[in-house]
């Protein structure tokens, strides 16, 4: 091949860090039985509609299934880019810019995407900045798509906040999804629904998030098939309220990587800081033990610390002593009241003694 930095056979093309901006160049290169097409590296800035339309070409792609276009600062990608990629499998187009308002469902990337149903591994690792993801819901990137078959998606480093309907919805219809990276992003909450039922690997790494509740426990009992679950970089604050982590930690049957699920600097004890929760005994982050009291609108436990809970408990018990006593004595006095003998100063009734002695000196 003539290209520099490239290689290609009638089967495939690889061009890494090729300084070529145009995809058109490599179009003479592929024949009818190329499938695995590779650029990464490069500088190539966008991906028109007729990427690869069959006009400009020296043979189809319908037996295209691989396509890597990674590392190229890819800023544009057009609703038809891929619509002559009716087998493609696997596509890469992690570590580019892409520059699209994913607030709107219907945008240009997500027409791209809509046509490939049988693509089964998806790589989307940082393609977008912190400004272009903002706190818009990332199923917005699948508006229309119908992949039944993808296994793997990547979507790692890409500044997501939330997973809002559309993103669950996906999550949801892509039954056969096994592998599911979300780590690096800032999802301060579990992003993940009990409808993943298929995931397999789970990677959550390098989020916000702060513990786990009651419920997040739950949803991730309730993935049947999941076997490893990343969590590491987490900012967990070993302290009173990090309970259901540490029991879940310490219960749970999942790979797990225990080693990088550590302390944050929000931990209780600063010495605390870096060490493994796994490794620790629950009263290292919290002192005192904690007491359910009840349980607050949403459902969520309200805790009150031991000692805490003894004393209340302690001045409630003294103070119950107290009315009853005051109650007890109260009753008392009235009965005794109620007892004593009517006199002469306050009733009209003659004495039985004095009718006694009138009736003596009448005999």
């Amino acid at each position: 091949m003539d290209v520099k930095g490239c290689y290609c056979t009638k089967t495939y093309i690889d061009c890494s860090g090729a300084d070529f901006t145009e995809i058109s160049v490599i179009y003479p290169y592929i024949t009818n039985n190329t499938y695995r097409i590779h650029i990464t590296g490069g500088r190539i800035r966008s991906l028109p509609d007729d990427l690869f339309e069959p006009s400009s070409l020296t043979g189809p792609l319908d037996k295209v299934t691989y396509l890597n276009l990674s590392g190229n600062n890819i800023e544009t990608v057009g609703k038809e880019a891929f619509n002559q990629l009716p087998r493609l499998e696997i596509l890469d187009l992690s570590n580019n810019d892409i520059q699209v308002n994913l607030c709107e469902e219907k945008n240009d990337l997500s027409k791209s995407l809509a046509p490939l149903v049988n693509v089964n591994e998806l790589y989307l690792r940082h393609i977008f900045s912190k400004e272009v993801s903002g706190s818009c819901d990332p199923g917005n990137i699948f508006t229309g798509a119908n992949m039944t078959r993808l296994k793997t998606l990547d979507l790692s480093s890409n500044g997501f906040d939330l997973v809002d309907s559309n993103m669950e919805q996906f999550l949801c219809d892509s039954y056969s999804i096994e592998t599911l990276n979300l780590s690096r992003n800032y999802f301060a909450v579990l992003p993940v629904s009990p409808c993943m039922t298929n995931v397999v690997n789970l990677d959550l790494s390098y989020n916000t998030i702060s513990h786990l509740t009651a419920e997040d426990v739950d949803v991730i009992q309730s993935l049947v098939n999941l076997q490893v679950l990343k969590l590491g970089g987490n900012p967990f604050g070993c302290d009173c309220y990090q309970e259901n982590t540490y029991i879940f930690l310490n219960t749970t049957t999942l790979g797990l990587d225990f080693d990088d699920i550590k302390c944050s600097g929000d931990s209780y004890d600063s010495d605390l800081v870096g060490k493994p929760i796994k490794r620790l005994k629950y009263t290292d982050m919290c002192e005192e033990p904690r007491i359910i009291v009840c349980y607050g609108p949403s459902g969520q436990k309200i805790y009150l610390s031991k000692t805490t809970f003894i004393a209340g408990s302690a001045a409630g018990i003294v103070v119950l002593i107290i009315v009853v006593t005051v109650v007890v004595i109260v009753c008392r006095r009235r009965r005794r009241n109620r007892r004593q003998p009517v006199t002469e100063t306050n009733s009209q009734i003659v004495p039985a003694v004095a009718k006694s002695t009138a009736y003596t000196r009448m005999v």
